[in-house]
């Protein structure tokens, strides 16, 4: 009962799910999960861009990335966006992905939720580089076996 009650008073600690963000993105980058739910609830579209975040201030990035915008307590914050209609395939202005992004920081259990709900293994940011080339690069073996199991390329087309 005592660990029940320390998660509950650090989860709203750190989330402060009393207060009503702003943005979209505030609420994702705050790890608020009941603000998030709330500013979806009142029409805010999963897939808006603020662009005083990171990653253009698109939710999705915000929920998956723990670099620009720590969340200590971001449980089910990208379920929650995906519920709402969230686009796995959106980019940001450089043609990143959500997919890219798990990829790149080495979250197996998200680029398998990803893929499973439809991201594009070989799409190619502006720069040519694909969520397989991330995870090669920054040596997520279990990344690159999973991206390849699900279809992508070793090698990317047009470089």
């Amino acid at each position: 009962m005592p660990t029940a009650i320390l998660m509950a008073a650090a989860f709203s600690y750190f989330t402060k799910p009393w207060q009503y963000p702003q943005s979209l993105a505030e609420a994702v980058c705050a790890g608020n999960v009941v603000g998030t739910f709330r500013k979806l609830q009142a029409g805010d579209r999963p897939d808006s861009t603020d662009p005083a975040w990171p990653y253009d201030g698109r939710a999705m990035f915000l929920a998956i990335d723990n670099t620009g915008c720590a969340k200590p307590m971001a449980f089910g914050l990208v379920d929650l966006l995906h519920f709402y209609g969230a686009d796995v395939n959106q980019t940001t202005a450089s043609g990143y992905t959500p997919l890219m992004l798990a990829a790149g920081v080495g979250n197996v259990s998200m680029t398998r939720k990803l893929i499973r709900w439809g991201a594009h293994v070989d799409e190619q940011d502006s720069a040519g580089h694909t969520a397989l080339g991330y995870a090669a690069e920054l040596g997520h073996d279990d990344i690159v076996r999973l991206l390849i199991e699900n279809g992508a390329a070793a090698a990317n087309k047009n470089r």
